[in-house]
C-alpha cells in the first residue's frame, strides 16, 4: 500500500494535462470501479484468516487509495498511450477568471475538436498571459472516455487582442487609476465592451471588484453610471452584490439609477431586490433613500363607476407567482395602481367583491398570491410576513418591468401612483414592503398585526391601518414581544416611527369581513349583527372602499383632503392620525 500511495503522489504532481470536457458519469465509473476493487481486496484479506483491525477500516482505506489512483492515472494514460503530436486548433478567449493567483480561461469551441463543446475551460499550471479577445493555438490530444486533453505547455499566442475593454480589465479590477488614466490618454473608449467575448466596460469591472477609487475616477472621467450591456446588470447592481457600501454611495452620488431593472440569464433583478437579498441594512438604507419620492400627480377621480375586466397571469422568477388583475374598462392612459396581498391561506380571487369595487372607481388592482410555503401549518406569522414582503418587492420589480416593455395586462400601471394594500398577514407584509421599498407611495393594512423591522423603523410613505378594537382589562399588563403582539404594542411602535399615519379602530370588526365568503353569513353571525355585536361584511367593505378612495386619492392622485381623514364619519370607529 505505501508503494500505491507513492505512485499516486507522483502521478498527481507530474500531471500537466487539463480536461476540456468531463461528465459526472466518468467520475461515477471510476468510483464504482474503486469501490468494487476495494471490496474484493478486503474480502480476500478476510478469507485468508484474521486481519489486523476492523474490515470496514481496511475497506475505506483501500477505497480511498484506489479512487485517487484511478483519478490520477487516467490523464496520464491519455498522454502515454497516444504518442502522436497534439493536433493544433485556433480559438479565442471568451473570459478570464483569476483567484489568488490561479487563473482559468474560458475558450470558444472550434470545429474539428475531438469533443463537441461550445466552450472549453483551460486551467494552466504555468502562467498564461491571455485576456478576452486574444487568439490562441491549442495543442489537444484525444483521450479515454471520448474526452480531449489540453497540454498547457502547447498553448501559445497567435495574436494579442487590441480590444479596449480587455486592456482596461486588469487595471479596473485592481484599482490602478494611473494605468486607467494612461489608457484613456491613448484614446481608448471608456465605455468599451464586447458582449460576445464577455468583455465588460471598466466601470462594471471596477464596481464588481469593489474598487471605489477606480469607480470614482472613471465616473469623474465621464463614465456613464447607468451603462450596461442589454439585459445585463448595471454598475450599481454589481456594487450591491459585492456589498461595497462605499462604491454604492459613490455611484448613487453620480446619479446611478436605484430603480434599474435587468434580466441577466432571463431572471429579473433590481437594485433594491439585490440589496434585500444581501441583507446589508446600510446598503438597503442608502438605496432606499436614493429612490425619489414622487411629487403629487393631480388627476381627477373618474366620475361614476366602470365595468371591470378580470385577468389572471403567472410568471416564474425564483418562484412561480400568480396574479389576478381587475381593470376598469373604458379608461385610457395610466391608472393609479393598487397591489393587494391577501390573508394567509387566501387567494386574491377570494376578495373579488371588495377589489372589484376599487376597480369600478378607476383603480387598476393587482392581487398577488403568496409564494408557496413548504409546510404552511408550521409557519409562524412573523416569518411569513417577511417572506411575503420580500415577494411583494420582487413582484413590483416584475410589474414595472412588464409595464416598461408595454406588455399586457400591465400596460396601464402608473409607477408614479403605486400603492400597496394587504389583509391580515398580507397587510403586515405590505407595511414591511413599504419600509423596504420607497416605490409604493402609500400603503394600507386591513386588520393585520404588524411584525418585523418595520416596528422600529416605521415607513416614509403615508400609511393607513384599519384594525378591530382591542379591549384590555386593567389587570392585564402586556409585554412587547417581537413575535407576538399583545394588545396594540406593535402598532403603537410603528405609529411612533411613521411621520404620516392613520389608524382607524373599528368596534365589532370581523377579521374575515373583507372576503367574499363573509358576504353569506351564518344564522349565528346574522344574529350578532342584529344585536349590534358585530359589523356586517357589507358595511365593512363599504367603509373600507370609502377609505381606500379617500386615502389613496390624496396620496396617489393629489385629490383634495376629505374630512374623513380628520374624523371618521362611521359609527363605533375612532380615527387617530399624524400629523
Amino acid at each position: 500500500m505505501p508503494l500505491v500511495g507513492a505512485a499516486i503522489l507522483w502521478l498527481l504532481v507530474s500531471n500537466r494535462f487539463a480536461l476540456v470536457e468531463t461528465r459526472p458519469s466518468d467520475v461515477l465509473i471510476l468510483i464504482v470501479v474503486a469501490l468494487g476493487a476495494s471490496a474484493l481486496w478486503t474480502l480476500r484479506g478476510v478469507g485468508r484468516g484474521p486481519v489486523r483491525g476492523h474490515p470496514a477500516g481496511s475497506f475505506l482505506w483501500t477505497a480511498a487509495l484506489l479512487s485517487l489512483l484511478f483519478a490520477s492515472v487516467v490523464p496520464t494514460l491519455n498522454a502515454v498511450l497516444d504518442q502522436r503530436a497534439p493536433r493544433q486548433f485556433a480559438t479565442i478567449v471568451n473570459g478570464k477568471n483569476c483567484y489568488r493567483g490561479s487563473c482559468t480561461w474560458e475558450l470558444r469551441g472550434v470545429v474539428g475538436l475531438p469533443v463537441d463543446a461550445p466552450t472549453m475551460t483551460l486551467a494552466a499550471w504555468e502562467t498564461l498571459d491571455a485576456d478576452p479577445g486574444d487568439s490562441l493555438v491549442l495543442g489537444i490530444k484525444p483521450g479515454l472516455f471520448g474526452r480531449a486533453w489540453i497540454a498547457s505547455l502547447d498553448v501559445h499566442h497567435v495574436q494579442r487582442s487590441r480590444l479596449a475593454c480587455a486592456r482596461f480589465a486588469g487595471p479596473a479590477a485592481s484599482g490602478d487609476t494611473v494605468q486607467i488614466g494612461d489608457l484613456l490618454a491613448e484614446g481608448l473608449s471608456i465605455e468599451s465592451e464586447e458582449a460576445g467575448l464577455n468583455c465588460e466596460a471598466p466601470l462594471i469591472v471596477a464596481a464588481r471588484a469593489g474598487q471605489v477609487d477606480a469607480v470614482g475616477f472613471l465616473l469623474r472621467r465621464g463614465a456613464d453610471p447607468n451603462h450596461s450591456m442589454p439585459d445585463s446588470e448595471t454598475a450599481l447592481m454589481h456594487a450591491v452584490r459585492a456589498r461595497s457600501l462605499a462604491t454604492v454611495r459613490v455611484l448613487i452620488a453620480h446619479h446611478a439609477d436605484p430603480q434599474a431593472i435587468a434580466r441577466p440569464g432571463g431572471l429579473m433583478t433590481s437594485v433594491m431586490g439585490l440589496a434585500l437579498e444581501g441583507g446589508d441594512t446600510a446598503i438597503i438604507g442608502v438605496v432606499g433613500r436614493a429612490i425619489p419620492r414622487q411629487t403629487s400627480v393631480r388627476a381627477q377621480q373618474p366620475p361614476g363607476q366602470f365595468e371591470v375586466r378580470r385577468d389572471s397571469v403567472e410568471w416564474s422568477d425564483s418562484v412561480t407567482t400568480r396574479a389576478t388583475i381587475w381593470t376598469p374598462v373604458g379608461l385610457q392612459g395610466d391608472l393609479p395602481t393598487l397591489i393587494f396581498s391577501p390573508g394567509f391561506g387566501q387567494a386574491p380571487a377570494q376578495y373579488t367583491s371588495l377589489l372589484a369595487q376599487w376597480a369600478r372607481h378607476g383603480y387598476l388592482v393587482i392581487g398577488i398570491a403568496h409564494p408557496p410555503f413548504r409546510d404552511p401549518d408550521a409557519v409562524e406569522l412573523y416569518d411569513a410576513a417577511q417572506v411575503i414582503a420580500h415577494h411583494l418587492v420582487r413582484s413590483v420589480d416584475h410589474i414595472l418591468l412588464e409595464r416598461q416593455h408595454g406588455r399586457a395586462p400591465f400596460t396601464q400601471v402608473d409607477r408614479r401612483r403605486l400603492g400597496l394594500v394587504g389583509h391580515s398577514v398580507g397587510g403586515a407584509a405590505a407595511a414591511q414592503a413599504c419600509a423596504w421599498d420607497p416605490r409604493p407611495r402609500a400603503g394600507m393594512d386591513l386588520d393585520g398585526t404588524l411584525f418585523g423591522p418595520v416596528l422600529h423603523t416605521g415607513m416614509r410613505q403615508p400609511f393607513f391601518l384599519l384594525r378591530q378594537d382591542f379591549e384590555l382589562s386593567e389587570r392585564d399588563r402586556p409585554r412587547f414581544l417581537e413575535h407576538n403582539d399583545q394588545a396594540n404594542l406593535h402598532e403603537d411602535s410603528v405609529f411612533a416611527h411613521t411621520s404620516t399615519m392613520y389608524w382607524l379602530t373599528v368596534v365589532g370588526l370581523n377579521h374575515l369581513a373583507f372576503t367574499d365568503l363573509a358576504l353569506t353569513p351564518t344564522a349565528a353571525e346574522r344574529a350578532q349583527v342584529a344585536a349590534g355585536l358585530r359589523l356586517s361584511a357589507d358595511r365593512t367593505q363599504q367603509m373600507t372602499t370609502q377609505y381606500v378612495l379617500d386615502f389613496f386619492g390624496v396620496y396617489l392622485s393629489g385629490a383634495p383632503r376629505p374630512a374623513s381623514l380628520d374624523r371618521s364619519p362611521f359609527p363605533k370607529t375612532t380615527l387617530r392620525h399624524q400629523p
